[in-house]
């Protein structure tokens, strides 16, 4: 998916910028000696930008008639609707991602500081860089207030579930359907009403296993880790002769968390350990001043424990 398709889909951009932008951009990668791309962090380089792309910047119209618990009665100024016992504020914040969220595809890092996003008692949300969105409230979703997105002029009405704490989900307008087509180009649609998944930061974007109770975290979204990185590197062709293979991955769903064994946030590959590391199947392509085309290259990216929380 090209970063103009997205652009475009906000209807915020010249075009002939984003023309002369697209063919800079071209011209300079000539020159670059080596491109990769990695299958893995797809989804999270897909979509770095996508809070920009898909949303109109002009707010929404009114959400569906909804009626808010007893306890939410009473709306707190610039925040969310929440009981008298505990207040919650909500505040608009023009977020610049850390270094544990700094996607390998550069060319999209610049929008993603500008994804919406919208911060609950301290918690950032951004919107799900997978595309996440439909057009009827998910089952076990209830309205809880209304909240102030970045990038949008008016608070939108957002839902929560007690038992999935790490989504939020807004109500707004949106220019696409979430789907690409065959060459990766976003589907533009007429505006319309969707609910959007809004995700908590320290889960946005990371690619997750769970092998024998414990979570690992792709190097490629792990952020900053140096001791690995040196050790073991972030992709390697070859896998240590004592790796044990333990199964193919199972996809437990886009911006998840795994909970059971081998249950991944991914699509399914296939899995070794090594030591105090696991070697998930990769793919990825080069194109270098020597290759008349694309090269694909098959391997292994590393993942470390996730020392973290959500």
């Amino acid at each position: 998916m090209k970063n103009t398709d997205l652009f475009l889909a906000i209807g915020m951009i010249d075009e002939e910028l984003l023309y002369q932008a697209e063919h800079y951009r071209a011209n300079f990668r000539k020159k670059i000696a080596l491109i990769t791309a990695s299958v893995l962090p797809i989804a999270a380089c897909l979509v770095t930008a996508v809070g920009l792309g898909i949303f109109s910047p002009k707010g929404a119209s009114e959400a569906p008639e909804a009626e808010a618990p007893a306890q939410m009665e009473e709306i707190i100024e610039g925040g969310i609707v929440e009981d008298a016992e505990e207040e919650v504020t909500i505040e608009e914040e023009s977020f610049e991602e850390t270094p544990e969220e700094e996607f390998v595809d550069e060319e999209n890092a610049e929008t993603s500081e500008m994804a919406p996003n919208f911060t609950i008692n301290g918690r950032t949300y951004m919107i799900s860089p997978s595309l996440a969105m439909s057009e009827t409230l998910p089952e076990g979703f209830s309205y809880a207030g209304d909240v102030q997105v970045g990038g949008f002029d008016e608070k939108l009405p957002c839902y929560t579930n007690e038992n999935t704490p790490e989504w939020v989900y807004v109500y707004q307008e949106v220019t696409t359907d979430g789907t690409v087509d065959e060459h990766g180009t976003l589907n533009r649609t007429e505006p319309h009403m969707a609910y959007v998944r809004y995700v908590i930061l320290e889960l946005r974007g990371k690619s997750l296993i769970m092998v024998n109770g414990k979570l690992y975290v792709s190097l490629w979204t792990a952020g900053n880790a140096p001791y690995y990185e040196e050790k073991y590197g972030v992709r390697t062709t070859e896998k240590p002769k004592d790796a044990k293979y333990i199964g193919n991955s199972v996809f437990c769903g886009k911006d998840s968390i795994p909970k059971k064994d081998l249950e991944a946030n991914f699509e399914p590959l296939e899995v070794y350990l090594a030591d105090e590391v696991l070697y998930v199947g990769a793919s990825w392509f080069t194109w270098s001043a020597e290759e008349d085309n694309e090269t694909q290259h098959f391997g292994y990216d590393i993942f470390i424990p996730y020392e973290g929380n959500f």
